[in-house]
């Protein structure tokens, strides 16, 4: 083989090992080959046209991800995989390998065969990030995207499995809602909502219940607390004082004097042994 064939090689074999095995057309003309020497190569058994200026290189190792990722270098900058694609990027449990499906941001308009393309007026930096080195929309818009074209339940199941991961907020997923006004049903906010203030990732009924309890006002709270440190302090024989709890509740005023009617003296408060041990 000849000498600077040979290095044309060894620099598409750098690319091509970080593109699941693909390069394009314009990258090997970056490397100083000529369109000669892609014919040549293909001629030669070296590349494989994938599609149109995208070439696979002979022998590069089988990626799950060469597909979607050629159909990605095949669109060009400012496409991103999205949607069901973008939720198997992300690994979601809920989602399977689907064929591919991109967005085209920018306003841009693309057309490939066998691949579903969505248009958005959307600014590509603030939407696109990388994932198995494919260009990829974020989380949270990926989740509207499956509640707008797929359905509400697997974007919940989406946002609830990336959650426990850390890999999304509900708060993220809230923001992206008003940002691209895409029209979604409204159990997505909803769900959202709801475990923004529960404060987790997790609906159960328990989980659910200490929310309730949490949230509940502040005299209901006072009067929980002085029924415990009442009784506490009738076990131990420590009064409370009367400045322990507020005087703005009534209840509380009640207990405070019913537990200091009660009470044992100091002296035998300060005694080592519980009141009546012998």
């Amino acid at each position: 083989m000849v000498p600077w064939r040979a290095m044309f090689l060894d620099a598409i074999a750098r690319l091509t090992s970080a593109q699941h095995g693909l390069v394009t057309t314009q990258q090997i003309l970056a490397t100083g080959a000529t369109r000669a020497w892609i014919r040549w190569a293909v001629e030669d058994g070296r590349l494989t046209p994938v599609r149109r200026g995208v070439y696979a290189a002979v022998g590069a190792p089988a990626s799950p991800y060469a597909s979607l990722a050629a159909a990605g270098l095949a669109a060009g900058p400012g496409v991103a995989a999205s949607h069901l694609p973008a939720g198997w990027l992300w690994g979601a449990a809920d989602v399977a390998r689907a064929l591919p499906e991109l967005t085209a941001f920018d306003g841009r308009q693309v057309r490939l065969r066998g691949v579903r393309v969505h248009r958005s007026a959307l600014e590509s930096e603030r939407w696109v990030t990388d994932r198995h080195n494919i260009p990829t929309v974020v989380a949270p818009l990926m989740i509207v995207q499956l509640a707008e074209a797929a359905s509400c339940e697997l974007a919940i199941a989406v946002a609830r499995d990336l959650r426990k991961r850390n890999l999304v907020g509900y708060r993220l997923v809230l923001e992206c809602l008003d940002a691209t006004r895409i029209k979604v049903k409204p159990a997505l906010a909803r769900y959202c909502d709801r475990a923004l203030r529960v404060d987790g990732h997790d609906d159960s009924p328990r989980r659910t219940r200490w929310a309730s309890r949490c949230s509940m006002p502040a005299c209901h709270s006072l009067r929980r607390s002085t029924r415990s440190s009442s009784m506490a302090g009738s076990f131990t024989s420590i009064s409370l004082g009367p400045t322990t709890w507020s005087a703005s509740s009534t209840w509380a005023r009640q207990t405070t004097e019913w537990t200091k009617s009660t009470a044992t003296p100091v002296a035998a408060a300060n005694s080592p042994l519980p009141v009546g041990a012998s």
